[in-house]
């Protein structure tokens, strides 16, 4: 098919079409298709006059065409600027910035949503909003992926909900529970559940559709070095090398009062190989050990290792290799391969000759989960409206209800602290509530987990859990007060084995 060029503009919907700007274009037109995220930034420069700018209205759609039904690009007018005499440039985003405007779930109070949680275990009977929560039970993260497009991103965006869209991955990935009150957004969500299936795509289509896909390994396009590049860079940094992350998740209520969860967590391999490499990252729905070495385990599988990064520009092409569908390749002029791998992003240059540059190699980890304060959770109070005398009934058995899969090493009450192998003790609790609040998780990575992982998980406690104190014995008679499948039982944090250890200070 013949390259045409079609730029049209819609209304304030993506399904009214109003006209043709082919015929004011100058050269300008531009897009970018991102792995994650779908149709990303835009950008489209037109000679209109300066009286004529009030009609390209914010908020209207702009479709880019290679030729008349052949759709590459959609992208809503965010920013309009005109100059006299003549000259607009609109810019433009995608509909996944609207992922960023929904917030699942809500504190439970007025007119606010209740909490919502995601589980496939009780966890947590001690939160004290749980009589407020709406609770579904999900196996793995791409049910919760489905729940949130039909719970809560179809009512709020222009965004489609196509079944077929959102895939399993080959492996099933663990969830144990999520809960959102409604301070995170259904972009920062998705960037956690897309890491656990082995780094899936996501975002929204030409078609304004959304996906989740995991790994493709179609061949969209083969680059020759000197033959089809127009341009090709190779660059290998440490920049981006984390091989120790302290991940702090939410707040986990029990009886010894409030305790935030934290772990850290050392691949010894990479350490070994590249030195100390750290990274802070901030989940606040994460307060479980399968959640974090969920999280944590993936994260490694891509970033505890250098990764080449490729940029290459080519020219004329005839297909659009949108990077959430599969694969390219790239060979040296002796036809070597150099890499196959989805692109991450393709920017493509809409003019008289399309041309496109593609980005391969994992994106920068501090700029996917940034760690600014105002992200911070705090813990719940149990509020007098609160009625918690019936709580509502769950799945497990009361016996279940207490365990949280906790894993240990102790902690001050505060998060600028030093951590070392240890457990909990209260000097109040006696043995009914046992010496150790927190144990190894060693004994909680199943059968299949990677032995190579190093971690210490750690509680900071709530100033409610003043009595509470670190105990620099690390081995324990009595089992933690949160005991269960998840956990030990037996608290410290001794090797027994398991490939998992405390780490000293941070």
């Amino acid at each position: 098919m013949a390259y045409q060029r079609r730029l049209l503009r819609y209304g304030p919907s993506p399904d009214e079409l109003l006209e043709s700007l082919d015929e004011r274009a100058i050269a300008g037109c531009r897009f970018t298709l991102e792995r994650v995220g779908g149709c990303g930034a835009g950008q489209l420069k037109l000679r209109d006059a300066f009286a004529d700018r009030a009609a390209l209205t914010v908020g209207t759609w702009i479709a880019c065409e290679y030729a008349d039904g052949d759709r590459w690009y959609l992208g809503q007018i965010v920013e309009r600027v005109t100059q006299s005499p003549a000259g607009i440039t609109l810019q433009l985003a995608g509909l996944s910035q609207q992922l960023q405007q929904v917030f699942p779930g809500g504190f439970g109070v007025d007119s606010d949503d209740p909490p919502h949680r995601y589980a496939l275990t009780d966890l947590f009977s001690e939160d004290p909003d749980r009589a407020l929560e709406t609770l579904d039970v999900v196996e793995r993260p791409e049910d919760i992926v489905r729940l949130l497009l039909s719970q809560y991103v179809v009512s709020a965006t222009s965004i489609t909900y196509v079944p077929e869209l959102v895939e399993n991955a080959d492996v099933m990935a663990d969830v144990a529970s999520l809960k959102f009150y409604g301070e995170e957004s259904v972009s920062s969500i998705l960037k956690d559940l897309a890491l656990r299936v082995q780094h899936a795509a996501w975002g929204v289509n030409e078609a304004g559709q959304f996906y989740f896909l995991p790994e493709r390994s179609t061949l969209l396009m083969t680059c020759q070095e000197s033959v089809d590049a127009v341009e090709l860079r190779e660059s290998v940094s440490h920049d981006q090398i984390f091989n120790r992350v302290l991940l702090t998740g939410g707040y986990i209520y029990g009886p010894l009062g409030t305790a935030r969860w934290r772990a850290n967590y050392r691949q010894p391999a990479s350490i070994a190989t590249y030195g100390e490499r750290r990274i802070k990252i901030w989940v606040p729905w994460i307060r479980t050990s399968e959640d974090s070495q969920q999280f944590v385990r993936e994260f490694f599988d891509v970033y505890a290792q250098p990764t080449n990064h490729f940029r290459v520009t080519i020219a004329n092409p005839t297909t659009c290799p949108w990077p959430w569908l599969g694969c390219v390749r790239l060979l040296d002029s002796e036809s070597n391969e150099l890499i196959t791998a989805q692109p991450e992003r393709v920017i493509v240059e809409f003019d008289h000759t399309p041309v496109l540059t593609f980005e391969l190699g994992p994106d920068d980890p501090r700029k996917l989960w940034p760690s600014p304060p105002h992200e911070e959770r705090y813990p719940r109070e149990r509020l007098s409206e609160f009625d918690l005398t019936d709580p509502p009934s769950d799945f497990g058995s009361s016996s279940d209800d207490e365990s949280s899969g906790l894993t240990s090493t102790a902690s001050s009450s505060s998060d600028d602290m030093t951590t070392s192998s240890g457990s909990w003790s209260s000097s109040e609790a006696g043995s009914d509530a046992g010496s150790s609040a927190a144990s190894s998780s060693a004994a909680e990575s199943d059968s299949g987990s990677d032995s190579s992982l190093v971690s210490s998980s750690m509680l900071i406690s709530d100033a409610s859990s003043s009595d509470m104190s670190f105990d620099s014995d690390s081995s324990s008679e009595l089992p933690p007060p949160w005991s269960g499948p998840g956990s030990s039982g037996g608290g410290g944090s001794g090797s027994g084995g398991s490939g998992w250890s405390g780490t000293g200070s941070l």
